[in-house]
């Protein structure tokens, strides 16, 4: 990776613009075509999550967590059972918490102007080719 990185530093300006703009649109026609479908999915998830967690099912999932089988276990099974379902109330509390913090505008914007400063004609053409790949 370190001769890639050489040789683009090495670029004039007009020359990083254009690499960056086709690895924008190249990057993006990627992403969109093999991801679609993986953030529907986690964003359908994280919404249920969301509703699941300010109507106060979470909690009470995990409170009450037994009520809802209706299944003959032996005692170590319903400990088991109930572990599991602690487990999963707990990571799916978590994950919507990641999501809140990292999916931050601000953010966002912060590293967005970082990269800006450090490599302005880059950052820009890497944009330039994604919201181009967008549109196309």
């Amino acid at each position: 990776m370190q001769p890639i990185v050489e040789k683009y530093e090495q670029l004039p300006p007009q020359g990083k613009f254009g690499v960056a703009s086709i690895g924008g649109f190249v990057g993006t026609k990627i992403s969109i075509r093999s991801t679609g479908k993986l953030l529907r999915i986690s964003g359908a998830t994280f919404l249920l999550s969301e509703v699941m967690h300010q109507a106060g099912l979470l909690d009470e999932i995990a409170k009450k967590g037994d009520e809802f089988v209706d299944i003959n276990l032996t005692a170590e099974g319903e400990n088991a059972l109930k572990g599991i379902k602690q487990r999963i109330c707990s990571t799916v509390n978590e994950c919507r918490m990641k999501v809140r913090k990292e999916l931050n505008m601000e953010k966002i914007r912060s590293h967005y102007q970082e990269l800006l400063e450090k490599d302005k004609l880059g950052t820009l053409g890497f944009t330039t080719g994604a919201v181009f790949g967008l549109l196309v």
